[in-house]
């Protein structure tokens, strides 16, 4: 799988995730430490996150990270 459908499945993830628990972009990016615009560029795949701030996104969205890695097999792609 290349860069470009990681950065796509995985923007998809993480705003499906903050949409489940009610998050505006801003306030999932002020719980993780980033700011809206970065947030909408994860979710739109148009940027991948440091490594910090994914960890961060799974934590507030209650994940472990290890079961976010089956993307591939979540997304059939």
């Amino acid at each position: 799988m290349d860069d470009k459908k990681v950065k796509i499945l995985l923007g998809k993830r993480i705003k499906q995730l903050r949409q489940s628990f009610n998050f505006t972009q801003f306030v999932l990016g002020e719980k993780i430490d980033i700011n809206q615009r970065q947030v909408a560029q994860i979710e739109s795949g148009h940027s991948f996150p440091s490594l910090s701030t994914l960890v961060k996104s799974f934590v507030t969205l209650s994940l472990p990270p290890l079961k976010e890695i089956q993307l591939k097999s979540t997304y059939h792609l």
